[in-house]
């Protein structure tokens, strides 16, 4: 038996036009290749869009082109939170 496929077109790997319907978070992580604990801290947060319906949270096609353009964006990191090694002496 052939696996559902999620909405992911092959030939058009993370495009948000294969997504064709609204997906869930494990559906929407394997869709970005991200973990699903990353997708439920940034709803948590309401850090990136959904939909919340009672307990369930469901991203329509509109938020998935959202979040994809959200990590195709480059994002300045202002100098004081950026990672640095410690210099020992």
């Amino acid at each position: 038996m052939a696996k559902p496929t999620v909405g992911h077109n092959p030939s058009q790997p993370n495009s948000p036009q294969s997504v064709d319907r609204p997906l869930t978070i494990p559906e929407i992580a394997q869709h970005f290749r991200v973990s699903t604990n990353w997708f439920y801290e940034k709803t948590r947060r309401n850090e990136i869009p959904c939909l919340r319906l009672g307990k369930n949270i469901r991203f329509l096609p509109a938020h998935v082109a959202q979040i994809e353009e959200m990590f195709n964006s480059p994002k300045v990191i202002p100098e004081d939170q950026r990672c640095v090694e410690e210099k020992h002496q």
